[in-house]
C-alpha cells in the first residue's frame, strides 16, 4: 500500500462510509466494475483505513486456491466463519471449528476438511497475496526478504467440498444449520471486543462465461451473504456493470479505476513504482513516456502496470526508456486484447465506439474481456459510458475503413 495512489473517484472512502453508517452495523456492500480495474487495490485501502475501528477480516479466494467458477454462498459463509475463528480464543476456536464443519460437511468434515489450523493457514489474507506477489517481482523493491513469510503461510490451498454448482438457500435445513453456527461464533467474536466486524472479500472476479448467472445464484437467490451479522465489502465480477440484478441487500459502489481525466495520477503510480525499483525519473525515463503509457492505458490501472513493464524489458541494455519502448509496449498490448477477435467482434466495437453503451451479450463479454473501458456517467446521462480500449481503436478503424469499401454498390458502366 505504500504504492497507493487514491483515485478521484474514491470508492475505498465511499464503501467505508456506507459501511459506518448503516443503522444496524451489517451493511453489504459490492465494488463492481471492470476487470484490472482496482477493485482490489481499493479493498485493500478499505482495510487499512479500518483496522483501528473494525475487527477486519481479510479474505483472498484466488491466493487461497479457491475457483471463483466453483464456489457458492454457502462454500464463502464457511470460509468467512472459518476465518473469524482468528478471534476468538484457541480452546473455543476448536470447539466452533468442529461445529462449523459438520454443518457444512457433515460426516466427511474430518477428512475433507482437515484441523482448524491447517484451514486457518489456508485462508489467505491481503498481506499473504501481497508477499507472493511480492517474492516473484523483479519491479517491487524489498522482495527478498519477504520470500521466507510467504512460503510459511501458503503451504497448502483451502479445501472446500467439491459439489456441483448450484443455489442453497437460508432457509433449507444445511443453510440454517451453517448459518446458526456462523451466528454462534460472530456472537463469541463479538463478545471479546466492541469493534464491529467488517469482512473483505477478493476473488471472484475470474468467474467463467457463467458469471452472471452465478452472480445471481450467490447474491440473489439466497441470502447467506446477505443476511450474517457483520459488515462486508465484496469485489464482484465485471457482469454486474452489463446485467441488472435485484440484489438490493447489496450496496454496490463503483470502482472506474482512474477515469478518463486522472492520467496524473496514473503517472503518479507508475512513478513510485520505478522509484521503489531505484530508476531516477528523469534520468532514467524520457520526459512524456510515462504521460503516454496513462494516456493509453485507458485509466485501467492493471494495463497501465502491464504497459510499464514492457516498456521497461524492452529498455533493457538501454541508457534510458524512452517513447519507442513505451510505442513497444503499447503495440504488444494491442497484439493481446486484438487476438481472438472475429469480424462480429469488431463490428460490436465499432458500435461501441460510436454509441457509447454495449449492444447485445457480445459487446458485454468484449468489456468482460478488457477490451471495452467503462467510464464514469457523464454530465447528460447517469449510465456509465462505454469506450473501446484506446490500444484497440487502430485496429477497429481499419476494420471500419475495409467494411465500408466492401459495402460500396458497384456502379455499372455508363451507357454510350
Amino acid at each position: 500500500m505504500r504504492l497507493y495512489v487514491e483515485p478521484k473517484y474514491r470508492a475505498a472512502e465511499s464503501a467505508l462510509k456506507r459501511v459506518q453508517r448503516d443503522p444496524g452495523g451489517f451493511a453489504k456492500v459490492l465494488l463492481v466494475g471492470p476487470r484490472g480495474g482496482g477493485k482490489s487495490t481499493e479493498l485493500r485501502r478499505i482495510s487499512q483505513l479500518a483496522k483501528d475501528d473494525a475487527i477486519v477480516v481479510e479474505i483472498d479466494l484466488d491466493a487461497s486456491g479457491v475457483s471463483a467458477a466453483s464456489v457458492s454462498a454457502f462454500d464463502l459463509l464457511y470460509v468467512t466463519s472459518a476465518a473469524l475463528l482468528r478471534h476468538t480464543a484457541e480452546g473455543t476456536a476448536e470447539t466452533l471449528f468442529k461445529e462449523l464443519a459438520e454443518a457444512y460437511a457433515g460426516k466427511e468434515a474430518k477428512k475433507t476438511l482437515g484441523p482448524l489450523a491447517e484451514t486457518l493457514a489456508g485462508i489467505a489474507t491481503f498481506a499473504t497475496a501481497a508477499t507472493a506477489v511480492a517474492a516473484g517481482s523483479g519491479l517491487l523493491a524489498g522482495a527478498a526478504p519477504l520470500i521466507g513469510a510467504a512460503s510459511a503461510t501458503t503451504a497448502g490451498a483451502l479445501r472446500l467440498l467439491a459439489r456441483p454448482t448450484g443455489v442453497i438457500a437460508e432457509t433449507s435445513p444445511q443453510g440454517s444449520a451453517l448459518m446458526r453456527v456462523s451466528t454462534k461464533i460472530t456472537r463469541e467474536v463479538r463478545s471479546q471486543s466492541d469493534k464491529p466486524i467488517l469482512v473483505l472479500l477478493d476473488g471472484l472476479e475470474k468467474m467463467n462465461g457463467e458469471a452472471a448467472e452465478r452472480f445471481r445464484q450467490m447474491f440473489v437467490q439466497t441470502r447467506l451473504l446477505a443476511d450474517p451479522t457483520w459488515s462486508a465489502v465484496i469485489a464482484a465480477p465485471p457482469c454486474t456493470l452489463t446485467e441488472t440484478a435485484s440484489a438490493l441487500a447489496f450496496v454496490p459502489v463503483t470502482v472506474w479505476g482512474f477515469g478518463p481525466d486522472d492520467g496524473a495520477r496514473v503517472v503518479r503510480a507508475l512513478q513510485l513504482r520505478l522509484q521503489a525499483a531505484g530508476l531516477d525519473i528523469p534520468r532514467d525515463v524520457e520526459t512524456g513516456v510515462l504521460e503516454y503509457i496513462a494516456q493509453m492505458s485507458g485509466g485501467v490501472p492493471n494495463h497501465a502496470i502491464k504497459l510499464m513493464q514492457e516498456a521497461v524489458a524492452a529498455a533493457e541494455g538501454k541508457p534510458r526508456m524512452g517513447l519507442s519502448m513505451a510505442q513497444e509496449a503499447v503495440r504488444w498490448l494491442a497484439q493481446q486484447l486484438a487476438q481472438g477477435l472475429t469480424g462480429e467482434d469488431l463490428d460490436a466495437l465499432a458500435a461501441v465506439d460510436e454509441e457509447h453503451h454495449l449492444r447485445g451479450d457480445r459487446a458485454s463479454a468484449l468489456f468482460a474481456d478488457g477490451r471495452v473501458i467503462a467510464q464514469p456517467p457523464s454530465d447528460e446521462s447517469d449510465a456509465p459510458e462505454f469506450v473501446v480500449h484506446p490500444v484497440l481503436q487502430r485496429t477497429v478503424k481499419v476494420h471500419g475503413t475495409r467494411r465500408a469499401a466492401r459495402d460500396v454498390p458497384e456502379t455499372e458502366p455508363a451507357e454510350e
